[in-house]
């Protein structure tokens, strides 16, 4: 599963290509809004998708659009990097796919360069938010996260509040932190890259 900076990198690389027309804010709060559950407002099975397709996406709503590519986005990520063996590059531990999903948000934030444009989605709670049996609170809560996330590039810090913001302890984050020192780092940039470059075509294959 991609982590919140890789989720909308990817979704505005696409947008232009696959989703002219639709509202790129609606869009981008789309496939930010799954991984609110870790607020623990939802559950996973209602916000995340099994089996999507890239021609599910394509009669929806910008919102739906943007909610269901989150999906598709962790499916086609995960195979290509196990396909890839990205995951050897980290040292083993039990938060290593966290720790992956760190060094790509780090590694594709600079692929951005309206980060303020984009944070100002978020400004706002949208109705599809709502309907999805979401509080208000909640919904405000997790916007406020992403937006401290999304305002420079994550460094150990971030990382550190952002693991502790959505419920876990600060040693897992410093875990993290460590393996991402330790790992096998131009060996998986060439992959994390290689598969940003790849994704539209990826995408319009799956």
């Amino acid at each position: 599963m991609a982590g919140p900076v890789t989720h909308v990198t990817l979704a505005v690389k696409v947008f232009n290509k696959y989703f002219r027309g639709r509202n790129i804010g609606e869009f981008v709060i789309g496939t930010s809004l799954p991984d609110i559950r870790y607020l623990g407002v939802i559950d996973r099975d209602k916000s995340h998708f099994e089996n999507i397709v890239f021609d599910d996406l394509t009669n929806l709503s910008s919102f739906e659009a943007g909610l269901k590519l989150h999906s598709l986005v962790d499916s086609i990520r995960e195979e290509y990097l196990i396909n890839n063996k990205y995951y050897s590059l980290f040292p083993a531990s039990d938060v290593l796919t966290q720790a992956a999903k760190v060094f790509e948000d780090r590694l594709l934030y600079d692929k951005l360069s309206n980060w303020d444009e984009i944070n100002s989605y978020f400004d706002v709670v949208y109705k599809d938010e709502l309907n999805l049996g979401i509080s208000e609170a909640a919904i405000n809560k997790w916007h406020k996260i992403l937006k401290r996330y999304f305002s420079h590039k994550s460094q150990d810090e971030d990382n550190i509040i952002l693991t502790t913001e959505i419920g876990f302890p600060k040693e897992r984050a410093e875990e993290m932190n460590q393996i991402i020192q330790n790992a096998q780092t131009f060996k998986a940039e060439q992959i994390v890259l290689k598969f940003y470059d790849d994704f539209e075509s990826l995408l319009y294959n799956a």
